[in-house]
């Protein structure tokens, strides 16, 4: 068994954070009149794929049955795309 840093959830972690990064970048200071909606809806997509990877990884759907997997990548694709047709 080797001993150390963990590179996979490290990795994980560090694209979460970016995403996080990205997420409050686009959801701040935003004004109607400069295409604030866009970028807030932009946003949604971002998140949803923090949730992604967030169940993928830490919450172990990576290693659950298939027809699991399916089920959760679609709920989250679909619930992404509803949210954001519905803010725009």
């Amino acid at each position: 068994m080797s001993e150390g840093i963990p590179v996979r959830a490290t990795v994980i972690w560090a694209l979460l954070l970016l995403a996080t990064g990205v997420t409050w970048c686009l959801g701040t200071d935003h004004r109607a009149n400069a295409g604030g909606h866009v970028l807030v809806a932009m946003a949604i997509p971002v998140a949803f794929s923090k949730v992604y990877l967030i169940g993928m990884e830490f919450m172990e759907v990576r290693t659950a049955p298939r027809t699991l997997r399916v089920v959760f990548a679609s709920w989250v694709v679909s619930f992404a795309t509803a949210l954001t047709l519905l803010y725009l």
